[in-house]
């Protein structure tokens, strides 16, 4: 793949606090790319670095192969689609709003109508046309601005948490819109977002940002399987304490305490899985589940944030 923005080893003051700090990764073309952190970790300030509005102190950023400066970042901003809570007209409708953009971005009055009309069927928006932006709900007004974003056929969207505000079914339907984009607009989006369940089905790469450090980046896949190596099961019982010990003897093994208290996780060693289970009935345990533990983004999020490895 193609490398369409890079960082390396970007930092970045503001007020005298250090926001950014030796910032590296990469957002490669074609891929949905999650940038994740608690609030303050300095998602929003690494976005406005690359688009432009800022400057880093140290470092480079490149975008589009070239490296960003003062000089050409208008130029490059041009290939990029940023969502902003700002730039919507609430007295014009969403047509209006998204023939007004297409003007700014120089969008041909040619192509101007079939790009409209492609972008409200996009977005199930064909029957508010006309509608004006006042009087529509938050969630439609979050989607009005991802069209008005695109509008233009970017080669990379950009949205800072995209999701703030809306309710939770408004959120899934959003998410659900930045996966049609990658599909069928072939776009690469880099995004900001505090919602982790399933995002797995969402965003192909990663990156957990946690006060101005980037702790970890890269493919989903590749970053869970560097992070649990081997295979992990999730055992729940009527005598988990007993469970514990058993297994303690067949290879590593906890509680689980990031997702339910009643369970024990274990890591066969010296033993096959269906032979550990027979022994546990044997043993008298009563087994309700024995399952794989499918790790997930929120998993790895709160494992890295953690600050150490699973626990053994």
């Amino acid at each position: 793949m193609r490398v369409l923005a890079k960082y390396s080893n970007v930092s970045k003051t503001i007020d005298e606090r250090l926001v950014i700090d030796s910032v590296s990764f990469e957002v490669q073309e074609g891929s949905t790319f999650a940038l994740l952190g608690p609030n303050g970790a300095g998602k929003t300030t690494t976005i406005r670095l690359l688009t432009g509005l800022l400057s880093p102190d140290e470092g480079e950023i490149s975008l589009f192969g070239s490296r960003l400066s003062r000089d050409n970042a208008s130029t490059l901003r041009s290939g990029i689609g940023v969502q902003n809570d700002g730039n919507l007209y609430e007295e014009l409708t969403i047509e209006e709003n998204l023939n007004l953009w297409g003007n700014l971005y120089g969008l041909k009055s040619s192509l101007m109508g079939k790009r409209i009309d492609e972008l409200l069927s996009l977005f199930d928006l064909v029957d508010r046309r006309k509608s004006k932006i006042s009087q529509l709900s938050k969630g439609m007004r979050q989607k009005v601005m991802v069209a008005r974003a695109i509008i233009h056929h970017p080669r990379l969207l950009i949205l800072d948490e995209p999701t703030t505000g809306l309710d939770p079914q408004s959120s899934e339907t959003l998410m659900s819109y930045l996966k049609v984009l990658t599909e069928e607009e072939k776009m690469t989006v880099l995004f900001s977002t505090h919602i982790l369940e399933g995002l797995e089905q969402l965003a192909t790469h990663v990156g957990i940002l946690n006060k101005g450090k980037m702790l970890a980046s890269g493919e989903v896949p590749s970053l869970l399987e560097q992070r649990w190596p081997t295979d992990q099961y999730s055992i729940s019982s009527d005598n988990n304490q007993r469970v514990y010990e058993i297994c303690g003897h067949y290879g590593v093994c906890k509680y689980d305490s990031t997702r339910n208290e009643s369970r024990v996780v274990v890591e066969p060693e010296t033993i096959d899985m269906p032979d550990l289970i027979n022994i546990l009935v044997t043993e008298g345990i009563k087994i309700s589940t024995a399952e794989k533990v499918q790790r997930t983004i929120r998993d790895y999020y709160f494992d890295i944030l953690a600050g150490k490895s699973d626990e053994r």
